[in-house]
């Protein structure tokens, strides 16, 4: 019998799920039903096609090959090569602490 990963309930932040031990792929399965609404942000013309397929090849080609299971593994892998690249073609500070507050599964306030 599979045990339960997330607790009926419980309000849930973003660092919650990094301090689980389960595997990605079992928290990701859980959160299948959860609603997702994409992002409006700005757009721009100005930015480097072949880092944008950097970053793709990166999220795209070799993620799914890596098993990612801890919080160091998950900003390493995911966050960082994104917010690097922000950072250098930008002018922007950026806060990695930033909230999110999504629903009770997915939320920046406990």
């Amino acid at each position: 019998m599979k045990t339960q990963i997330l607790k009926t309930g419980k309000k849930y932040t973003f660092s919650d799920y990094f301090e689980l031990n389960n595997p990605t792929e079992d928290i990701v399965a859980v959160l299948k039903n959860a609603s997702y609404q994409a992002l409006n942000l700005p757009k721009s013309t100005n930015y480097n096609t072949q880092k944008i397929k950097e970053l793709q090849d990166i999220l795209y080609t070799i993620l799914p090959k890596i098993t990612i299971n801890s919080e160091i593994a998950k900003r390493e892998f995911l966050i960082a090569p994104i917010l690097v690249e922000i950072a250098r073609s930008t002018d922007y500070k950026i806060n990695v602490e930033y909230t999110l507050d999504v629903d009770e599964k997915l939320s920046g306030c406990s």
